[in-house]
C-alpha cells in the first residue's frame, strides 16, 4: 500500500444516507487545505464505476446495525481498489460487527460520537496503520476472552504480566483512571499497554489483513 506523505492532497468519498452526517464530515475535512472531498450522493449507481471516473485516496462509509451491506461493500472495494484506505464510522450497535468489518478490510473504526478524532484516525491510517479507538479496543479485548481457548491461552503467553493484568480489568469493566489507580500506574502507562494489546491481539484475530 502507498503511504501518503504528509500534506499530499488526500482525495475523500463519503459513503452514507444520513445528510447531517455527510455535511458534518464534509464540514471537519475541508478544515484542511490538503484534504479534498468527492460528492457521492446517487447510490443506485455502481460505486466501483463511480471511482473509476473519480479517482479518491480514502473512503469514509458509515455502517449500522440495519445496513451490514456496507461489509459486502468494503470487502469489494478493497478487492478491486487495494490501495484505497477505508475508515468506518460505527454505530453503537454495530460494535458486534466488528471483526466482520475488520476481515472485509476496513483500515480504521470511529463511533459517530467521537468525530472530534477524525483527523487523528485518518492520519494514522495514511501513515500506514490501523485505527481502532478506545471503545472498539475493549470490544477486540472482551472478543479474545468470550472465544476464549487453547489456542487463545497460548497467545497469551505474548502478553507480559501487566498487559495482563491491564486486559483482565478491562475486561472486568473498568476505566483506564480505575486501572491506573488499580496497578499504582501512570494513565499514560495505562493507554501504552491498551495500545499494545491492540497490536498483539489484532496480530493474532482474523481481523488482520
Amino acid at each position: 500500500m502507498v503511504m501518503k506523505k504528509k500534506d499530499d492532497v488526500v482525495t475523500f468519498v463519503i459513503i452514507t444516507r444520513l445528510q447531517k452526517l455527510n455535511e458534518i464530515l464534509k464540514q471537519k475535512l475541508l478544515e484542511y487545505d490538503h484534504y479534498n472531498v468527492i460528492e457521492y450522493k446517487d447510490f443506485h449507481k455502481n460505486l466501483e464505476a463511480f471511482l473509476l471516473n473519480n479517482l479518491a485516496d480514502f473512503i469514509i462509509i458509515s455502517c449500522d446495525n440495519k445496513d451490514l451491506s456496507n461489509i459486502t461493500i468494503i470487502k469489494n472495494l478493497k478487492q478491486r481498489f487495494p490501495e484505497l484506505f477505508i475508515l468506518v464510522i460505527a454505530e453503537d450497535n454495530a460494535l458486534k460487527h466488528i471483526h466482520a468489518l475488520c476481515n472485509a478490510g476496513a483500515d480504521g473504526f470511529l463511533i459517530k460520537e467521537e468525530l472530534s478524532k477524525l483527523h487523528d484516525a485518518i492520519e494514522t491510517i495514511l501513515s500506514g496503520k490501523r485505527y481502532v479507538n478506545q471503545i472498539l479496543l475493549n470490544c477486540l479485548l472482551q472478543n479474545v476472552l468470550a472465544n476464549a481457548s487453547d489456542t487463545y491461552d497460548d497467545h497469551f503467553a505474548i502478553f507480559n504480566l501487566k498487559e495482563h493484568q491491564v486486559f483482565q480489568l478491562i475486561d472486568a469493566g473498568y476505566s483506564e483512571n480505575i486501572i491506573a489507580k488499580t496497578l499504582d500506574i501512570s494513565l499514560e502507562k495505562v493507554l501504552l499497554y491498551k495500545n499494545r494489546l491492540s497490536n498483539k491481539i489484532q496480530a493474532i484475530e482474523p481481523c488482520k489483513k
